[in-house]
């Protein structure tokens, strides 16, 4: 657990660096090279972030607590509860996230991209909303 805290916080600096290089170095790289590194930095930034704070929060559950999430994570119920929800929430998003990615290529403009953005924000979105629905249903 110490060793996955570690790699975190060195992923979240490095995310961190990402970003900020992108963000200094404006005028000197490319545009598309800044948009990896704002891509790279902010996936980083997400995976090290959630980790980070996963471990936080299962830091201060007490063993019991943590034995019963345990066995939440691994019911067939609630996996099957799972895949239902995300397959839904695939097929809710699909035609929208290939429709906007393929727009993005064709026009190669900046708005395209954050309209991409939030499309996958949806589909997460849509995923937490059918996790739920399909939880009630079952």
């Amino acid at each position: 657990m110490k060793k996955k805290t570690v790699f975190a916080a060195l992923g979240l600096v490095l995310a961190l660096g990402l970003c900020l290089a992108a963000f200094f170095l404006d005028g000197q790289i490319s545009d598309s090279t800044g948009g990896a590194l704002f891509g790279l930095g902010g996936a980083l930034l997400g995976i090290c972030g959630t980790t980070l704070i996963k471990g936080h929060i299962e830091g201060r559950m007490t063993p019991e607590e943590l034995r019963e999430l345990e066995r939440g994570e691994r019911d067939e119920r609630n996996a099957a509860i799972r895949d239902r929800a995300a397959l839904k929430s695939w097929y809710w998003t699909l035609y929208l996230l290939w429709g906007l990615f393929f727009l993005t290529l064709i026009l190669d403009h900046g708005f395209y991209f954050a309209l991409v953005s939030v499309a996958v924000t949806l589909h997460c979105v849509f995923y937490l909303v059918n996790l739920r629905r399909v939880a009630r249903e079952m």
